[in-house]
């Protein structure tokens, strides 16, 4: 599942190195849709990068759009 969303989110390292795979909307507040938690990556802290708008590649986000469209 993909969609198009203004603002998007993905997971990095703290450097900006290493993105996950996934794409994450942005809910306007700095956090993602779907709610998912920030954890080590590669044992380094991470943080969530501002990506521009785009395709969201994460289906949690995906689900919880449809959610609150309805």
């Amino acid at each position: 599942m993909s969609y198009q969303a203004d603002r998007r989110m993905q997971i990095t390292l703290r450097d900006g190195s290493a993105p996950a795979e996934r794409t994450h909307e942005d809910r306007g507040d700095g956090t993602p849709l779907c709610n998912i938690q920030l954890r080590p990556l590669r044992g380094q802290p991470a943080m969530f990068s501002k990506l521009g708008p785009g395709e969201v590649t994460c289906g949690n986000c995906g689900r919880a759009n449809d959610r609150e469209e309805n």
